[in-house]
C-alpha cells in the first residue's frame, strides 16, 4: 500500500463531524419552527373560535407552457391561522425525515470507510471479487481512496454490517446488550427502512403489514404475532395514522406535563444516538483489533 497515516479516529471523527452539521440543522429548525408557531399562536389567542378558521392567507400557484411560454393556472391552497399552525408542524416533520435520510447516509459513508480501512490493513479481509478486476500484486499500490471507492460500488451498509457481525462476533452481543435500545441491530433495519421510505415514498407507509415483516426479515426474525412485542410497540412510536395514512413521523412526542416542566420524547435525537453508538462500538472493536487502542471519545475539532 501507499504510505498513508489511515487510522480508525480520524474515520470515526469524519463521521461525527459529518453528523454535527446534520444535528445542527435539526436544531436550528426545531427553534424556528417553535417560534414560528409561537407568533402564529399568540395571534390566533386574540381571535375567536369563528376568525380563527377564516381563510387570511391565499397561494396561487402557476408554471408556463414549454412551447409558447403562457403562464397556465393550477391551483391555490387557502389556509386560516389554524392551517398554518398545522402546516409549519407537518414541514417540521418533513424537515425531519430529510434530516434522518442524510444522517443514514452520513452513517453508510462510514460503514464504506470501515470497509476499506479493513482491506488497507488486510488484502485477506475482502473476497477477491470485492477487489474488482485487478491482479493481487496490484493492491500494494491501492490507495485508500480506491479502496473506499470500491467498498461503495460493492457493498452496501447492511451488506458491511453483516461482513463486520461475522467477523467480529462480539458485535451480536454489544447490539443486544447496551444503555441505547434493547436490540441496536433492530433499530438501525428501522432507520434504514425509514430512509427508503422517506426518500421513495415522501414517508409514507403504503403497506405497513409488509413494512414491518421487512424490517424483522433484515434482522433475521420472524414478526411477532403478539401485539404486544416491544419492538413493535417501539416502531409503532414512529408510525401515525394521518389522514393521507401511515407516516413516519419523527417530532418530539409528548409524554406528560407537571405544573410548567413538560416532558418529551426526542424521537429523531434517539435514532441519532442509535448511530452514532454503533459507528463507536465498531470503531473501538476495529481500534484494538488493528491499532491497540481504545478510540477516546474526543470532540472533533
Amino acid at each position: 500500500m501507499p504510505h498513508e497515516n489511515i487510522n480508525i479516529k480520524d474515520i470515526y471523527e469524519n463521521y461525527l463531524r459529518a453528523m454535527l452539521q446534520v444535528q445542527s440543522y435539526q436544531r436550528d429548525i426545531d427553534r424556528s419552527t417553535k417560534s414560528e408557531v409561537g407568533q402564529l399562536q399568540q395571534k390566533l389567542d386574540g381571535l375567536s373560535t369563528h376568525d380563527a378558521e377564516k381563510i387570511n392567507s391565499v397561494s396561487n400557484f402557476f408554471f408556463k407552457k414549454p412551447g409558447d411560454g403562457r403562464t397556465v393556472f393550477y391551483g391555490s391552497r387557502k389556509s386560516s391561522a389554524n392551517d398554518r399552525i398545522k402546516a409549519s408542524i407537518k414541514r417540521k416533520n418533513k424537515h425531519y425525515q430529510w434530516l434522518l435520510a442524510e444522517a443514514y447516509e452520513e452513517f453508510e459513508d462510514f460503514l464504506e470507510n470501515i470497509y476499506a480501512y479493513l482491506a488497507f490493513h488486510d488484502h485477506d479481509a475482502w473476497p477477491l471479487s470485492d477487489y474488482g478486476n485487478i491482479h493481487l500484486s496490484e493492491l500494494k499500490s491501492k490507495s485508500f481512496e480506491w479502496l473506499q471507492n470500491q467498498a461503495s460500488k460493492k457493498k452496501s451498509g447492511p451488506e458491511i454490517l453483516n461482513y463486520l457481525r461475522t467477523k467480529f462476533p462480539q458485535m451480536a452481543y454489544i447490539e443486544k446488550n447496551n444503555k441505547i435500545t434493547d436490540d441496536l441491530r433492530f433499530t438501525l433495519a428501522t432507520i434504514e427502512m425509514f430512509r427508503h421510505i422517506i426518500v421513495h415514498n415522501g414517508g409514507k407507509i403504503k403497506d405497513k403489514e409488509a413494512f414491518t415483516n421487512n424490517i424483522f426479515k433484515k434482522v433475521g426474525e420472524a414478526t411477532p404475532r403478539k401485539a404486544e412485542d416491544e419492538r413493535l410497540e417501539y416502531l409503532n412510536s414512529f408510525i401515525e395514522n394521518h389522514q393521507s395514512g401511515n407516516t413516519i413521523v419523527l417530532l418530539e412526542a409528548h409524554i406528560k406535563t407537571e405544573g410548567l416542566i413538560t416532558t418529551y420524547a426526542d424521537r429523531i435525537g434517539h435514532l441519532f444516538d442509535s448511530m452514532h453508538a454503533y459507528a463507536y462500538f465498531v470503531s473501538s472493536i476495529l481500534g484494538v483489533t488493528y491499532e491497540s487502542d481504545v478510540i477516546d471519545i474526543s470532540k472533533p475539532e
